[in-house]
């Protein structure tokens, strides 16, 4: 019977250590603020450009209605793309 009571007690306390732990990885990636439609974080671009893609980021925001933002990293910060494109939406 102390067995079982341990599991019970055990299973939401491990819950809720893995979502402080969750929190605590996501808290801890630095990512760039939303300035613009181009934000170039690891510095890529020249100005020209960024402003050429600004413009063209505008125009199909005007066409389409969809937003597009374009963002360069200087480190993925061992993070794979794919969690940096969630954690940037």
């Amino acid at each position: 019977m102390g067995a079982v009571r341990r599991a019970a007690f055990s299973a939401p306390v491990l819950i809720c250590a893995l979502f402080v732990a969750a929190a605590v990885a996501v808290a801890q990636i630095q990512l760039p603020d939303l300035t613009g439609r181009v934000v170039d974080d690891a510095h890529l671009l020249d100005r020209g450009l960024e402003a050429r893609l600004t413009e063209q980021l505008q125009q199909h925001e005007r066409e389409t209605g969809n937003q597009v933002v374009v963002v360069t990293l200087d480190s993925l910060q061992e993070r794979t793309i794919e969690e940096i494109g969630v954690d940037l939406g």
